[in-house]
């Protein structure tokens, strides 16, 4: 139950590393050709922080322990990560 409402997940991975941390990973397909690979990337995780932070709350429910989310873009060979709390968000390109 989410919000007040029942929700199905899927998450693509998730683990529990040896220091206890459970790790959230979402793999994302899209690709990016031209400049700015940072740029989309940070793009991507204002756009896919939401959902994140669902899988967050959703596994904080059952465990408590500390939580690191990120994207993972395997075309390219990337990640970014959403801080704790949604501390320190990549801000939009001006």
């Amino acid at each position: 139950i989410v919000r007040g409402r029942r929700e199905t997940v899927v998450l693509d991975r998730t683990f529990v590393d040896g220091e206890g941390t459970r790790w959230i990973i979402d793999f994302k397909s899209a690709d990016h050709e031209g400049a700015d690979v940072d740029a989309f990337l940070d793009a991507q995780l204002r756009m896919h922080a939401p959902q994140l932070q669902k899988y967050s709350a959703i596994l904080r429910a059952f465990d408590g322990r500390p939580q690191r989310l990120l994207l993972y873009f395997p075309l390219l060979r990337a990640w970014r990560e959403l801080p704790a709390g949604d501390q320190g968000l990549p801000s939009p390109s001006s």
